[in-house]
């Protein structure tokens, strides 16, 4: 979207995306609550989208406002990190499909620390597709708490007032890192930039997974239901869902 000739030579795949609202990606059902991170159109606006394309999308008058635009990205969105981590330089060839990498880091500190925010800033967004950082006791594989993550998008996670994230002394840091190629040969230089709570927060923040691994979809099934269950002995506080398939889905529905 760099320039008017780049947007009215896609205005008649942005005017049928969003009439068939593959677009904006916003999938979840606009009767079911309100979320704060609704990236969806309002129908007045994918009106007037659509309606410029059918009225041939005319530039109208003055100088075009994409051109030279440059977007101003900040170092650290949420300012500079009392720790930085930086990963070894991972090499990504020019083609072809990528098993997930994972790389282990000794924990940079000597004492139990809350992490009150985290940002993954990538070195190469061009090829660099998600990192989950976790953390688990030294010399074990077992991953033992979620840390934090990043996706093309994420601008850092600042956790809720009140919460943090717990890092243990003696733990270790687990990278799981995924590529996509980019037609040429690359390389990436991820960081990991740690928030530091000057004390111990009164709640504990965590990431648990529900997830449904092993299923077979028979053939010829039209609407095959999986589901998965979680119980929760505590009383907690739920902040954020989010809803992932890794093969093609309908509908994903969370009950408590």
């Amino acid at each position: 979207m760099s320039s008017y000739r780049k947007v009215a030579g896609w205005s008649d795949m942005i005017s049928e995306v969003i009439m068939t609202r593959q677009m904006p990606p916003w999938q979840a059902d606009p009767e079911v609550g309100e979320f704060s991170n609704d990236c969806s159109l309002t129908a007045e606006e994918a009106n007037k989208v659509v309606s410029w394309v059918a009225d041939g999308s005319p530039k109208g008058d003055g100088p075009d406002p994409l051109e030279g635009l440059e977007r101003q990205v900040p170092e650290w969105f949420l300012g500079k990190p009392d720790k930085i981590i930086t990963l070894p330089a991972q090499k990504v060839r020019a083609e072809g499909v990528f098993d997930y990498r994972y790389v282990t880091m000794d924990n940079p500190f000597d004492r139990d620390v809350w992490l009150k925010a985290t940002e993954i800033r990538p070195g190469n967004t061009r090829v660099l597709h998600h990192v989950i950082v976790t953390s688990h006791p030294a010399g074990t594989r077992r991953s033992s708490q979620w840390v934090t993550g990043f996706a093309p998008g994420t601008e850092g996670q600042r956790y809720p007032e009140g919460s943090s994230v717990f890092l243990k002394k003696g733990h270790q840091l687990r990278f799981q890192l995924h590529y996509t190629a980019s037609g040429k040969p690359e390389v990436d230089e991820t960081e990991l930039g740690l928030h530091i709570s000057d004390e111990p927060t009164a709640k504990i923040f965590r990431t648990a997974v529900i997830a449904q691994r092993r299923f077979q979809i028979p053939a010829g099934a039209q609407e095959y239901k999986q589901q998965k269950t979680l119980p929760i002995r505590r009383n907690v506080t739920l902040y954020a869902i989010n809803p992932h398939m890794h093969f093609r889905g309908k509908f994903m529905e969370f009950e408590a």
